[in-house]
């Protein structure tokens, strides 16, 4: 993943929780779960005016969770238009799985878009 970000001068940080325990996850749960992060790196690039993402994985409440944070200008998720199909497709992936997608962001602060993946 940090390849895909170094040629913006993105730094990024991954923060994985030492005991995760070894999920198997789907070969569709694993497909979405990646488009999504994609998609949420995608939107730093295009969007955020970042210089730092920070990608956090750990467990709660028998959910993987998967929290993309990023420091830049943040956004009004209300003023987002009905033709931002990314953020759309990002929250239908995971409601098939019985999984969620949470996106906030405040002006000023970044935005954080979480991945809740059931397991």
């Amino acid at each position: 993943m940090s390849e895909y970000l170094k040629d913006f001068e993105i730094t990024l940080r991954i923060d994985a929780e030492e005991n995760l325990r070894e999920v198997e996850l789907g070969t569709e749960l694993r497909h979405d779960a990646f488009l999504c992060i994609r998609e949420a790196l995608t939107n730093v690039i295009r969007h955020a005016n970042a210089s730092m993402v920070t990608l956090r994985i750990y467990e709660f409440e028998n959910k993987i969770k998967v929290k993309i944070s990023d420091n830049g200008c943040g956004f009004k998720p209300e003023n987002v238009n009905d033709f931002s199909n990314g953020l759309k497709n990002m929250c239908s992936r995971f409601q098939k799985y019985g999984g969620k997608v949470e996106i906030t962001s405040e002006i000023g602060l970044g935005t954080s878009v979480l991945l809740e993946i059931p397991t």
